[in-house]
Formats: C-alpha cells, structure tokens, sequence
C-alpha cells in the first residue's frame, strides 16, 4: 500500500515536471512557428528585466539576426571552398554590413565593429571552423618559425 502510494506520488511529481514542456510543445504546435513566438516573448522580456527600451531591444534582436546571417552565409562560403575561408568571412562581413546599412546605417557601424572583432572560430560553425583549423594548423607547420616566433611562445615565469 505505501509502495503504491509513492509510485503514486512521484509519478504526480514528474508529471508536474513536465507539464510546462508539454504546454510549450502545445503552444509551438498551436502556433505553427516552431516556438518563435514563445522564444520573440522571453527575448523581449529579458531586455525588459534588464532596463532595456522596446528600440533598445529591437536594435539588439536586429544585430543578433545580421550576425547569425554573417554566419550562416560565411559558412556556407567556407564550407563551399574551405582554402579561400579568409576571402569568405570579408565577402559575407561586407554583404552583411552592407544590407543593414541600407536599412539601419547608425546600427551598421556598431555590427561592423563587433563582426571584426570576431574570429573565424567564433563567427563559424564548428566544422567549418575546424576545416580552418587545419589548414592553419597545416600552413603554420610547412614552414620553418623565425627566433622571434619560437621566442614569442617561451613561457617566461618570474620566480
């Protein structure tokens, strides 16, 4: 009788567990968007729990979609022919930036900055990113390294 009780009770629980997934699949299902709606909902009220204005949060929404597009499409460029992957992320950072200024010129200068900051390891997906890492890897071990190289990766530890 106890056995069955708590069979029972923790069957309850983990049902309650699980409830609001099975309440969110229902609402993306409902929906038809995948989960956008629910995910476009939290975003704005996360920029709303950190003080952020509607356009304040907008701008940054629009900045996050220009840098999954920067990935996506200099991913794409690498994916296509990894050895020219620098010429890719210059083409997809220039599309990119180009496409935003025509709309947002102010938030433009912002998105250049920071995608220039950016590596290729960070702006890529990750196999394309290990495609460069190897043919880096491979071209910085073809040649032979100069004293200041070599010198340059000494760990010097004051005693």
């Amino acid at each position: 009788m106890v056995a069955h009780m708590l069979l029972v009770l923790v069957g309850g629980c983990l049902f309650l567990l699980i409830l609001p997934h099975i309440c969110d699949a229902a609402t993306d299902l409902l929906n038809g968007d995948g989960g956008h709606a629910r995910r476009w909902a939290a975003f704005h009220d996360d920029g709303r729990a950190r003080g952020l204005s509607y356009k304040q949060r907008d701008d940054e929404l629009l900045l996050r979609e220009c840098l999954a597009s920067l990935r996506r499409t200099a991913s794409d460029g690498v994916s296509a022919n990894p050895a020219e992957w620098y010429h890719s992320l210059q083409v997809a950072r220039r599309r990119v930036s180009d496409d935003l200024a025509s709309m947002r010129p102010d938030l433009a200068v912002r998105f250049a900055q920071a995608a220039g900051e950016l590596s290729y390891g960070d702006l890529l997906y990750p196999a394309e990113a290990r495609a460069v890492d190897r043919l880096v890897a491979a071209a910085a071990n073809s040649t032979q390294p100069t004293q200041d190289q070599i010198a340059a990766l000494r760990i010097v530890r004051a005693g």
